[in-house]
């Protein structure tokens, strides 16, 4: 007796080696020769089974085949209770059988034992002395993976222990790469947690740096409003008295979003200088030259990645209304009237951070009523009435709001242009009024 076509299928997981028993051709079958020619076991443990049966004696047989091919065997009464107490976790599979007197009980066993499985796999065959199908297909219905009736060749039980362990071997390599992967994404998941609370913080220690009251007077009177893309926001604005007669405002705007953008704007928060003592005596820096000296102390910190800052600042003295004006790759400030067209106000200069350079300042007396509005460039994507998207509806927009005070001005250009809040950028307005007092002083009166 012999077997022809008998070969070996090995495959690797972790240290472990899993083989396979594959019998292709058979003419005839002696456990001797399957014990002579076969065995070479890799697996650092043999596969596990258990034979359940109302009768041990009724499996020796079958029991002798698996021991010869070098599975781990045992014998276990027919009672899913008692498979438990041995360890049904550990198990590769199981085989039961049963006379067909015993029909019912073991059906009963396939049912149980699928349900404390719950969603683990472990194959279970059905051997049998019934030649009825209907049994056939009702325990399959089930749980049973693999079905023999007596009298069977060895050869296919052995064909069926190998098919189904090999399923279960791959079916523990998706359920454990799953695992692995269910883990990644917990970690993935508490990793986006601590940015995500690293980044709420980093937001509010930005807004911490905002002003908190703005300097408003009968005379002059300042709006803002932020709407930030994210937790940290690229845009940073100050607006300072600087004495009884003079204020300062500016708006930046980092490239880029997030922390580096974020971190840069705190650079510029505390990088400004307004003013300049030289023996004893203090001057206003205009705001060219205070352009000039935030652009120098970027450019000499020599960053690895060039930080580029666009900016516009300005200062307003009250008494002699007049502005003063610089800007440096940023748009340009609109000055905004009571009557007549909306204005650019003019002045030329490069974006901070690239190289050293001057800013030129500009001025512009400014008359009771008129505003000064900065902004950002987060307006490409706003539409106000049938206007072309982005600056032609900004414009259109503040056309139609423009005899509203500055702050309400504001709000109204955000609700607006953005109905629904969403803005795929950070956009900022920081604007500024000079007051018409005669027209406060005739309200007063009245």
């Amino acid at each position: 007796m012999s077997l022809h076509g008998l070969f070996k299928d090995e495959q690797v997981c972790g240290n472990a080696h899993h083989f396979f028993l594959i019998l292709p051709i058979v003419e005839s079958f002696h456990p001797t020769t399957i014990g002579n020619n076969v065995i070479d076991t890799l697996d650092t443990r043999c596969p596990r089974i258990r034979l359940c049966s109302t009768a041990p004696e009724r499996m020796h047989d079958i029991r002798s085949m698996l021991d010869i091919a070098n599975y781990d065997t045992s014998f276990c009464p027919l009672s899913v209770d008692r498979l438990e107490l041995e360890g049904i976790d550990d198990l590769d599979l199981v085989l039961i059988e049963g006379p067909a007197s015993a029909e019912e009980r073991v059906l009963d066993f396939c049912r149980q034992f699928r349900h404390r499985l719950n969603n683990r796999f472990v194959p279970l065959i059905f051997v049998t002395d019934d030649h009825d199908h209907v049994l056939r297909a009702f325990s399959s219905r089930i749980g049973t993976d693999g079905y023999l009736v007596r009298p069977f060749d060895p050869v296919v039980l052995l064909s069926q222990v190998q098919a189904l362990l090999r399923i279960k071997f791959l079916q523990d390599q998706v359920v454990e790469q799953s695992r692995e992967i269910e883990q990644a994404h917990q970690q993935l998941h508490r990793a986006y947690q601590q940015v995500d609370q690293e980044l709420e913080l980093a937001g509010r220690i930005q807004q911490s740096f905002l002003p908190r009251d703005l300097p408003n007077d009968e005379a002059i009177r300042f709006g803002v409003k932020m709407s930030v893309f994210g937790q940290v926001s690229g845009d940073i604005y100050d607006v300072v008295r600087l004495n009884k007669r003079q204020t300062a405002f500016y708006l930046a705007d980092a490239m880029g979003h997030g922390v580096p953008a974020g971190l840069l704007t705190i650079f510029v928060k505390k990088g400004v200088q307004l003013r300049e003592t030289i023996d004893s005596t203090e001057r206003i820096l205009t705001p060219g030259d205070a352009m000039e000296r935030l652009n120098r102390d970027i450019v000499r910190q020599d960053l690895s990645e060039n930080p580029f800052i666009t900016m516009a600042y300005c200062t307003f003295d009250q008494v002699t209304r007049e502005l003063q004006f610089a800007r440096g790759g940023h748009p340009y400030p609109l000055l905004i009237p009571p009557k007549g067209p909306i204005q650019e106000l003019k002045a030329e200069g490069t974006l901070l951070g690239v190289f050293e350079t001057d800013y030129e300042t500009q001025r512009h007396t400014l008359q009771p009523g008129d505003k000064v509005l900065l902004y950002t460039d987060g307006i490409d994507c706003a539409r106000f009435g049938g206007e072309k998207q982005g600056n032609d509806s900004f414009r259109a927009c503040l056309n139609e709001h423009r005899g509203r005070p500055i702050q309400e001005l504001i709000n109204r250009v955000f609700d607006d242009l953005f109905p629904d809040g969403q803005i795929d950028d950070d956009f900022t307005l920081v604007g500024m009024e000079c007051v018409d007092t005669t027209r406060i002083n005739s309200l007063g009166t009245t």
